[in-house]
């Protein structure tokens, strides 16, 4: 047992308990706790629990828990729940749930269920059931039920049954053959109905 200050080069190993600063480098293998602050590169594997906070760059792999904020870039996979926030550009697949709020572009697919807001363009299909508001411009089929109302210009064909709930129609133009219904308008005059009329 060496009770005091070291000064100089080790050489060798050392086994047993270390208690105080080391200044200087450390070349080999380390095994064992180290409480207190390390200030330097760590070069080789680090196998255990870190608890405090690390600054610097880490490059290989990193296999456990990470409980505090990670700020910098990560290349790489992540394996496991992220639970806080995450700001950047996330480039890869995300799978698992997210809960929170996503501010950014999204390039890709999801699959999945979207419960919130969602603003900004869509590019691509939609398939599911969209319950909520949807302002803006459509431009692609619509297959399914639509149960709302409609505000805005519609360019297509309607191909459903019926059309029970449309009420005004002010710039109707050509419909085709009518085949059922009673009229309760207003009478059609007499430039619009032919000279053979039989009543």
């Amino acid at each position: 047992m060496v009770t005091g200050n070291v000064t100089g080069n080790l050489t060798g190993n050392s086994t047993g308990a270390h208690t105080g600063a080391v200044t200087g480098d450390v070349t080999g293998d380390l095994t064992g706790d180290v409480t207190g602050n390390v200030t330097g590169n760590l070069t080789g594997n680090s196998t255990g629990a870190h608890t405090g906070s690390v600054t610097g760059d880490v490059t290989g792999d990193l296999t456990g828990d990470v409980t505090g904020d990670l700020t910098g870039d990560v290349t790489g996979n992540v394996t496991g729940n992220l639970t806080g926030n995450s700001t950047g550009a996330h480039t890869g697949a995300v799978t698992g749930d997210v809960t929170g709020d996503l501010t950014g572009d999204v390039t890709g697919n999801v699959t999945g269920n979207l419960t919130g807001n969602s603003t900004g363009a869509h590019t691509g299909s939609v398939t599911g059931d969209v319950t909520g508001d949807l302002t803006g411009d459509v431009t692609g089929d619509v297959t399914g039920d639509v149960t709302g109302n409609v505000t805005g210009d519609l360019t297509g064909a309607v191909l459903t049954a019926t059309q029970n709930s449309i009420t005004t129609m002010t710039g109707l133009t050509t419909v085709g053959t009518i085949g059922t219904g009673t009229w309760q308008g207003t009478a059609v005059a007499d430039t619009y109905v032919a000279d053979d009329l039989t009543i």
